[in-house]
């Protein structure tokens, strides 16, 4: 698909493959090129002419498959593949040839647990967020809001696109919903991975897009759900803060990466000797080991413990 062909505007029911080929620059280019460097996000983009390998895990397409259940209550491209496990020879070429065809390779006996998991993000949209959060329960009714929209605007020299989990009718409120292996509990997963994966910079992004495009500044919500057993969910919220510092770094990567596309030069890591300055809590962690062997030195002397005595 040409740069040229693709016309800012919104896009629903476009084919997840057809948005993901867009030569355009997407969330995850610009963390990429903030959090590590030019060359990585030029690795990742349409630029790359041999594009990296599909690194699709059973986690990652169990995520996929619940998005699809919860967000378009569809179960479309979805091939179940009745083998225990992948380590046979027969059962990874089926696997290989299910992701030729574009499709979603998935053991059987692991789709019950999955609509259990969209079963009870429904039930916790009902019943918890409701009555306290009605605007995100509200997104995700009949006529409230759409789901996996293509957005596409030009911001400046650079063609751009989103396509928001689920966005509200009045544009106001964008829901990211995140599944996977670690903790929903929304303080750990605020401090860990959404700092870690650079959520809050594609939150500053998505709401750039709808800003650029409808003229309104929306609020940005993660539904996050682990995926085993009570499959527990909360709702995570983007403060002025980390909006603010996503927004700084958005600008950041979008001028980078024009002056890269102006140069045709992707920088990699610096190639100087970097000092990284050792974190306080090492040096807090070493003090406190150093009082420990003293006060025990001293109850026990320091033959006792040069001979090893059991403390």
């Amino acid at each position: 698909m040409s740069e040229a062909l693709i016309t800012p505007g919104v896009y629903p029911g476009l084919p997840m493959a057809e948005y993901l080929s867009m030569p355009a620059v997407s969330a995850s280019l610009l963390t990429a090129i903030a959090r590590e460097c030019p060359r990585a996000a030029w690795w990742q983009s349409w630029l790359n002419p041999q594009p990296p390998a599909d690194d699709s895990t059973d986690a990652t397409d169990a995520g996929t498959i619940a998005h699809g259940i919860l967000l378009e209550g569809s179960e479309q491209g979805i091939s179940l593949g009745d083998f225990p496990d992948w380590r046979t020879k027969d059962a990874k070429a089926w696997r290989e040839s299910i992701r030729a065809l574009g499709n979603i390779p998935i053991l059987a006996h692991k789709m019950p647990p999955i609509r259990a998991m969209v079963a009870e993000a429904r039930r916790y949209l009902d019943e918890d967020v409701q009555p306290v959060e009605p605007a995100v329960w509200a997104a995700f009714q009949p006529g409230g809001g759409e789901s996996e929209t293509t957005i596409v605007w030009q911001d400046g020299e650079t063609l751009c696109r989103i396509r928001p989990d689920r966005l509200s009718a009045d544009r106001k409120l964008i829901v990211d919903y995140k599944t996977g292996g670690t903790t929903a509990e929304p303080d750990t997963w605020g401090r860990t991975q959404m700092v870690r994966m650079g959520y809050y910079m594609s939150a500053a992004f998505y709401a750039r897009g709808i800003e650029a495009t409808f003229g309104v500044q929306p609020d940005y919500v993660f539904l996050v759900q682990e995926q085993e057993p009570p499959y527990l969910c909360s709702l995570v919220g983007t403060d002025p803060h980390a909006f603010e510092l996503g927004a700084a770094k958005i600008n950041f990567a979008l001028d980078l990466w024009q002056r890269c596309v102006k140069t045709g030069k992707w920088s990699g890591y610096p190639g100087r000797v970097v000092y990284p300055e050792l974190p306080a809590w090492e040096q807090a962690n070493w003090e406190e080991r150093q009082s420990v062997d003293e006060y025990e030195g001293k109850m026990f002397g320091a033959k006792d413990l040069d001979a090893g005595v059991p403390l």
